[in-house]
């Protein structure tokens, strides 16, 4: 996935629910262009497709957009996790570069 743009990722812990993890492609526009989800309590679960986000900004997610399109609470809360890490990220990029330019 890394080599068809940058990759946000989301978890959202386990417990007595499952564990989801997403992955969301985003190309320079923070667009959507691809994504998978890896969901289940044991090893082996594996990623499958999740394009239901497809076409959409990263940064227009929110948890209402969540509950419109139906997306149960862990993944809800691991589309969240992968913006606002995503957005961690790109504050970090930009301390670190305006601390270079000084």
């Amino acid at each position: 996935m890394r080599r068809e743009g940058r990759v946000a990722i989301g978890r959202a812990k386990g417990g007595f629910q499952t564990g989801v993890v997403i992955l969301l492609v985003i190309d320079d526009y923070c667009k959507i262009i691809k994504g998978e989800v890896m969901e289940g309590r044991t090893v082996f679960a594996g990623f499958k497709e999740f394009n239901i986000l497809n076409g959409l900004t990263l940064f227009e997610l929110s948890d209402e957009l969540c509950k419109g399109l139906n997306l149960d609470f862990q993944k809800s809360v691991a589309v969240m996790s992968a913006k606002k890490d995503y957005e961690n990220y790109q504050m970090m990029q930009a301390d670190s570069s305006n601390q270079n330019d000084q």
